[in-house]
């Protein structure tokens, strides 16, 4: 069961019916749009004191990740599913 799947979020409901279910109209180019202006916010609404190994992670996903988009989105992917 898909943890939504408890409570309506109007926005989400809204996407679904716009890229459907799976939201596999949407680009993926759309899709890390969306995900990083939400995280975006949320990091700027929660001011985190971030450790330099964070720093440091962020730093190697910028120089081993930028020019490999299947190996960027499986990294996301792990990322947001371990929230």
């Amino acid at each position: 069961m898909n943890p939504t799947d408890n409570y309506r979020i109007p926005i989400l409901e809204e996407m679904k019916e716009t890229y459907g279910s799976a939201f596999e109209k949407l680009s993926n180019e759309g899709k890390i749009f969306l995900i990083f202006s939400l995280a975006q916010d949320l990091e700027d609404q929660h001011l985190y004191e971030h450790k330099d190994e964070l720093y440091n992670l962020a730093n190697r996903f910028t120089a081993d990740l930028v020019d490999d988009m299947d190996k960027a989105i499986q990294v996301l992917k792990e990322l947001v599913n371990s929230l």
